[in-house]
């Protein structure tokens, strides 16, 4: 396929493309690496510019990338379409996309939207700061759950009061989804303040497996996490960070289930006493039913789980179901102001 990439895109029959899906399977959320079986996702999002957006179905691209899989499972499947080898790296890798880039412009022009889809961290924030400058390019993961949450977050400012820059934030998770919020905040911090995006970005505190992502660790950050380390104590896990940091923004962007335990929003409520504070959860429907019982009886002013999902939430004021929250509201604006 490689060198005739630009061939394939004119076998397309329609010539008036304004956004591409594409994917390279690899990290579809809940999961994981699905190889070809991934085109799934890029035609369910398309799906959705043409449905909110009025984007004509015919000015829709999906495309999957097959460079392979790792999964044994479907490697090993005698009904997988797919290419039966384990997944290109490095400079192949780089290459067969960069071709893909130039291919896509060169057919298409500088105008077509390409949605980066479902790739794994390390190469979807590569490829945002690669082709950010030369092509019209947007990661839904990184930038459109961003988007929408910080929505959310100044929409809260009314209830919990004050400025971005009077809170302090602690994310669960630090992959895509994570550090993309956390450097939207940051960058409206500044905005609001102008005060340069370093220094807020000192307001901001992400937990990953390992724990707090302090500067010890510096060295054996991904690139992507780096921005985020700041001078602290090694904290291990969730509940330890929100004691050292006390947080009064705590935001849930793991994949990982039954982490806000009881012991966590206690912990909140307790060090927030005297402050509304606010808990945003980012995940899959079933990862989220545990919140549900811990919120009930406790001084929480305002928790609002964001996502495809709704819970109904009691404290001792009063019940409320929060509204939906979900970025197709916001990526097909992309293409229309395009």
């Amino acid at each position: 396929m490689q060198g005739k990439i630009l061939e394939v895109l004119k076998n397309w029959p329609q010539k008036s493309i304004q956004v591409i899906v594409v994917t390279d399977g690899e990290r579809i959320l809940g999961l994981g690496d699905l190889g070809c079986q991934g085109m799934g996702i890029p035609v369910g999002k398309l799906s959705l510019y043409s449905a909110l957006g009025g984007i004509r179905p015919s000015a829709c691209l999906p495309i999957t990338i097959d460079v392979g899989t790792n999964n044994e499972q479907l490697l090993k499947d005698d009904f997988y379409i797919g290419l039966r080898q384990r997944r290109a790296t490095g400079q192949e890798y780089s290459e067969l996309l960069h071709e893909f880039m130039c291919a896509v412009k060169q057919n298409y022009g500088e105008k077509v939207l390409i949605q980066f889809e479902d790739f794994a961290n390390h190469n979807a924030f590569e490829l945002l700061a690669k082709y950010g400058t030369t092509h019209l390019v947007f990661n839904d993961d990184i930038q459109g759950t961003a988007s929408v949450v910080l929505a959310g977050v100044v929409a809260a400012l009314k209830l919990v009061g004050g400025i971005l820059a009077e809170h302090t934030f602690l994310f669960l998770g630090a992959g895509e989804a994570g550090t993309g919020i956390a450097e939207l905040i940051a960058l409206e911090m500044s905005k609001q303040t102008k005060a340069p995006v370093e220094e807020c970005r000192k307001k901001i505190w992400l937990v990953d497996s390992r724990g707090l992502i302090v500067s010890s660790r510096k060295e054996s950050l991904q690139h992507f996490k780096k921005p985020w380390a700041h001078e602290h104590e090694h904290v291990g896990n969730l509940l330890d960070a929100v004691k050292a940091i006390k947080p009064t923004f705590l935001i849930g962007s793991s994949g990982v289930g039954k982490t806000f335990t009881k012991e966590v929003v206690e912990a909140m409520a307790f060090l927030t006493r005297n402050l509304s504070f606010l808990l945003y959860q980012i995940q899959l429907p079933s990862l989220s039913a545990p919140l549900k019982k811990h919120t009930h009886g406790l001084m929480v002013e305002s928790f609002l789980p964001v996502g495809a999902h709704l819970i109904q939430l009691s404290t001792t004021a009063k019940s409320m179901c929060p509204a939906r929250q979900t970025t197709p509201i916001f990526f097909q604006d992309l293409v229309l102001v395009w």
